[in-house]
Order: structure tokens, then sequence, then C-alpha cells
């Protein structure tokens, strides 16, 4: 995945997430789980600043986050809110993938 990717998977600018219409997209295609970042581009790529090579990364400071998890089949979600840490893996000083929240 690239950093254009993954903006469109994790990077919103709404804070009221509608799991089940979002989730049910191509890009999705009701996987279990996601998780959105509140945040413009900018905050989340400066944590890969100068990292070239795959590498993950631990956020210094927390984002408003949206997690969608499915409750049941086909396509049901369940949204949960939180502020915390994000892990991201970084390559050619971009995000490319989303590992996890509080600890990578």
């Amino acid at each position: 995945q690239d950093w254009k990717t993954f903006q469109k998977k994790h990077l919103t600018k709404a804070r009221d997430i509608k799991c089940d219409n979002i989730m049910s997209k191509t890009l999705f295609n009701c996987k279990d789980t996601n998780t959105f970042i509140f945040s413009l581009p900018g905050p989340v790529k400066a944590l890969c600043r100068g990292i070239k090579v795959s590498k993950n990364v631990l956020s210094r400071s927390e984002f408003d986050l949206s997690e969608c998890n499915v409750k049941s089949k086909p396509c049901k979600y369940k949204l949960k809110k939180k502020s915390d840490g994000i892990c991201i893996t970084c390559r050619d000083e971009a995000p490319v993938h989303f590992v996890g929240v509080g600890s990578c």
C-alpha cells in the first residue's frame, strides 16, 4: 500500500463515521475492522520524516480515533471512539500501513 491509499483507508475529516456505509465500500470490502484517524495528512505524515526504509513508528502525541468493528454479517459495524497514540509503518518518508493503537 502507498501513502495515497493509506490516506483513503485511515484519514478522515469527519468526527462522526458511519461505519456501515463506509465499510461496505469497495476499498474496505466489509473487512472485520478498520481504524480512522481524525487528522489532516500533515501531522500523520510528519511521523515518518527522515525514515526511508520500512520501519514501525509510534506517535508521541495522541490522535482522535474512530474504530469500526464488525458486529454481525454482512457488513454491520459498531463504532468505538478513543484518543491514543498510533503505530504506523513508514517507508520513503510516508505512512504506508496502520499497525495499531497505543503501542507497536
